[in-house]
């Protein structure tokens, strides 16, 4: 069983996980995969830290919005980019309003469906991703702001950039359909040196070619799971298993609630 304590907004202890997964490329896949046996490559680095040059162009004003923002710096805002910004803002008008996890998570929910921001675009669209982000700073960000960056860069980013064609096409019918994802890393016993240790396990069953979860002890139950209250999906770090032999954590893409 993967337990699991959600703080989203409070720590909720005790919760066990248990879900099978097939193995890639052998058969059709549910619930559970490994998306890549390098979990070293994240593609959740530092933002482009490139100085950019001003335009001169403002923002749109977008109804709703308290004290309209000044315009993120940009080498090139297009007229493509001006409406974006002008999209996006809109979208996320209520975030003032949303003051718990439920109505953040609507809102969220309701940005992710339009698909004025697509995952892929952090490989494909960088300096579009990063412009979502800086329009989104000159709101206030707050516990939006930590939703936003747990499903578009922890979440949809590891998928991105350590997942194979099936997992990206998963990956866009979970964006589809709106549903909220989060990153399950941090280990109870592990604090600061989460990702060095990791006591989640992944074993994998040659006869039924599928992945077992397991959480071994109290001490290795996955903890402070921004967005794990309302998520349906997760990536999970485990320890992956074959034969008794460890290979090390690996991500694993995991449905956590059927509803």
């Amino acid at each position: 069983c993967l337990r699991l304590c959600l703080d989203d907004p409070k720590m909720l202890a005790g919760l066990l996980l248990r879900r099978r997964a097939v193995a890639v490329g052998t058969v059709q896949m549910r619930g559970l995969f490994p998306l890549s046996t390098a979990f070293a490559n994240s593609p959740t680095g530092r933002p482009d830290q490139r100085r950019f040059k001003s335009s001169g162009e403002s923002v749109p004003h977008v109804a709703g919005i308290k004290n309209p923002p000044t315009p993120p710096r940009a080498t090139s805002y297009t007229a493509d980019m001006k409406e974006f910004s002008r999209s996006l803002l809109e979208s996320v008008s209520d975030v003032y309003d949303a003051t718990d996890p439920s109505k953040s998570s609507i809102i969220l929910r309701r940005l992710v469906k339009t698909k004025l921001l697509l995952y892929t675009d952090m490989r494909d669209a960088p300096e579009k991703f990063f412009l979502a982000h800086r329009l989104l700073s000159t709101i206030g960000l707050g516990g939006f702001g930590i939703r936003f960056t747990v499903q578009f860069n922890l979440f949809a980013g590891s998928i991105v950039g350590l997942g194979g064609p099936e997992q990206l096409t998963q990956l866009e019918e979970i964006q589809s359909e709106g549903k909220l994802g989060c990153f399950l890393l941090t280990e109870m016993q592990a604090g600061v040196l989460s990702g060095l240790i990791v006591e989640t396990t992944a074993d994998y069953d040659p006869d039924t070619k599928q992945f077992i979860l397991n959480t071994p002890s109290d001490k290795a139950a996955k903890n402070w799971i921004s967005q794990g209250l309302v998520a349906e999906m997760g990536v999970v770090i485990a320890d992956l298993r074959v034969a008794g032999q460890s290979h090390g954590p690996h991500p694993f893409v995991m449905q956590m609630r059927d509803d």
